[in-house]
């Protein structure tokens, strides 16, 4: 509980005491209610886990590659384990979590209308990489990093995401996204948005 307490008077100190004590109860109340919860989106059919999944891989891999939308990579490799810090390396690390085969058989087949071979992979370190590129995904693939979704109190739900190329070729974020007529579309971004 947050108690305001300044003393009798008037002078200058205790009016700026009371002012910053009052800015400080209004922050805290004021945190929006569309802040990312600590909650797993667990009430989620693997229809929509896969739905939403499979809206972000497609975004990572086309207008948010870091390239312009101009990459079009031909190789997409997904890792089943999900990490938060894909929408922000530097945050908090969230318990990972193991994307069942059923939900990553339907993410593959939510993207057959990309031109991209989706491989996926257990650990970053299992793609093929170029031969002395620095860290250069072979053949102008990518690497895409899902994060957990958690449910919202309205009903929609935040997913990080991120795409790696080569070291200095790689970006994430964490997207709103709802589900408009069924559909689940991305409507916004939350939190920090990164590139490298």
């Amino acid at each position: 509980m947050f108690v305001l307490h300044f003393c009798r008077g008037n002078n200058m100190q205790n009016r700026l005491l009371f002012f910053l004590s009052l800015a400080v109860f209004v922050a805290l109340i004021a945190i929006p209610a569309a802040c990312k919860t600590d909650r797993p989106a667990s009430s989620l059919t693997t229809e929509d886990e896969a739905a939403i999944y499979a809206v972000v891989v497609r975004q990572l891999a086309t207008v948010d590659d870091t390239y312009g939308g101009h990459l079009n990579p031909p190789t997409l490799y997904i890792i089943r384990s999900t990490d938060d810090k894909a929408g922000n390396p530097i945050g908090k690390q969230s318990q990972p979590a193991l994307i069942l085969q059923t939900v990553q058989n339907r993410i593959t087949d939510a993207l057959n209308t990309l031109s991209a071979e989706i491989i996926w992979i257990d650990e970053f370190k299992n793609a093929e990489f170029e031969e002395g590129t620095g860290g250069s995904v072979k053949g102008g693939g990518a690497i895409i990093t899902l994060g957990n979704i958690y449910l919202q109190e309205d009903g929609s739900v935040q997913a990080a995401g991120s795409i790696y190329i080569a070291n200095l070729g790689a970006g994430g974020t964490t997207y709103i996204l709802e589900k408009i007529d069924g559909v689940w579309e991305i409507t916004g971004r939350t939190g920090v948005s990164w590139i490298s």
